[in-house]
């Protein structure tokens, strides 16, 4: 996860003024292409939406807005959306629910001494080894195409807000 932390000497109110004419207000999923954004009181998400492009796994910044002496601190962390964290420990739980039931089967029936009645091929376990290993390469593949998307991003909010690195 990469944390940011900037500087800018307007308001806090100026900034927030200008995220909100700045971003295209238009939901995750949809909308028009360039930089997408949700800002309520000092948070704020930014996104950046490309048309013809899957944008499931693409980077969102969470940030907050901190008031101080000499302007305000910008601060947050880039991650993926909620809903698509969500979809994604939901299939991780899939698979481990699905991949530890025949283990338990057959752990039962070796406590109490009988055979098993099924027969469970050893590619089944492969496989149940192999997908969460596989999910999790997809997601980790896809979040390095969305690297440009965090840098467009960064470019975005220093240049809205004249930000500068602390």
């Amino acid at each position: 996860m990469i944390e940011i932390t900037w500087h800018t000497d307007m308001k806090i109110d100026n900034c927030i003024e200008r995220l909100k004419n700045s971003v295209n207000n238009q939901p995750y999923f949809s909308g028009v292409e360039g930089i997408g954004g949700k800002i309520k009181g000092n948070k704020f998400q930014l996104w950046k939406r490309q048309i013809g492009y899957h944008n499931s796994c693409g980077s969102v910044l969470y940030g907050n807005l901190i008031a101080d002496d000499s302007g305000t601190k910008i601060s947050g962390h880039f991650g993926l959306d909620l809903v698509v964290q969500g979809i994604i420990y939901a299939m991780y739980g899939m698979i481990v629910a699905f991949g530890i039931s025949p283990y338990l089967f057959i752990l039962t029936n070796m406590i109490r001494g009988t055979e098993s009645p099924i027969n469970i091929s050893p590619i089944f376990y492969f496989i149940i080894f192999l997908a969460p290993l596989i999910l999790y390469g997809f997601v980790k593949i896809l979040t390095w195409f969305g690297k440009k998307e965090e840098k467009d991003i960064v470019y975005f909010l220093q240049a809205t807000l004249n930000a500068h690195e602390l």
